[in-house]
């Protein structure tokens, strides 16, 4: 599907424990900015792995499928695999 913007926009799918985890790090995040900087980050992540999840991030392992690789990134303050 293409965005406003004219990128291909990629589906982001949410494991379980992934959204555990967000959870549990916004349970520790104290004070109003930090949590404003956790969501930020959060929604940066989002938007760069729905426009461009293959550049965005360094390249840690190839999966078994043809062409599968999973990637890891950092927006401080997190890091996405």
């Amino acid at each position: 599907m293409m965005s406003s913007n004219g990128h291909l926009d990629y589906n982001v799918g949410y494991l379980a424990v992934a959204k555990q985890q967000i959870q549990d790090l916004a349970a520790r995040v104290d004070g109003h900015s930090q949590k404003k900087a956790l969501a930020s980050a959060l929604k940066s992540v989002l938007a760069k792995l729905r426009t461009e999840p293959s550049t965005w991030g360094d390249p840690e392992y190839n999966l078994q499928k043809p062409g599968g690789c999973v990637y890891y990134g950092i927006h401080k303050p997190v890091i996405v695999k």
